[in-house]
């Protein structure tokens, strides 16, 4: 099996953890040391910030779900578009993002650089307190 192979398959085990078992996903499919962008929202360091971060954003739409739509490969990059629904938002609710994930050679997730409209993803109104602490910069204010 090729990397790109492998990787594309642990894309479809990542899409099906985020809608079923989110800390699972993160354990599961990124590095200790993994970090996750957001262009013009924040910057994640570790499983411990993106597990919290994660929890807070489940927190805050439980029933949110994500479709994947397509997936590029290349190399250790897998680019993936696709799209969230949150049934609380309305069954009409769903906004796109992009996902540019870059796999180590044990198929984990080493930078996650995802391209979402951070005003429509589904936020607690307390993310900053729960995030107090960790290894999280801000690129967008937040009420502390």
């Amino acid at each position: 099996m090729s990397q790109e192979q492998r990787n594309m398959e642990r894309i479809e085990r990542w899409a099906h953890l985020y809608n079923t078992e989110v800390t699972r996903m993160i354990n599961e499919c990124y590095t200790e040391d993994t970090v996750v962008d957001c262009p013009n929202a924040l910057l994640v360091r570790g499983r411990r910030a993106f597990t919290a971060l994660e929890e807070a954003v489940l927190a805050a739409a439980p029933w949110r779900w994500c479709r994947i739509d397509r997936t590029v490969a290349e190399g250790n990059v897998v680019a993936v578009l696709a799209t969230l629904f949150d049934p609380d938002q309305g069954d009409e609710f769903q906004t796109r993002f992009c996902s540019v994930l870059t796999f180590n050679e044990d198929g984990l997730v080493t930078n996650d650089t995802a391209f979402i409209d951070a005003t429509r993803w589904p936020m607690p109104s307390d993310v900053a307190e729960r995030l107090a602490g960790l290894d999280v910069e801000w690129k967008v204010p937040v009420e502390a």
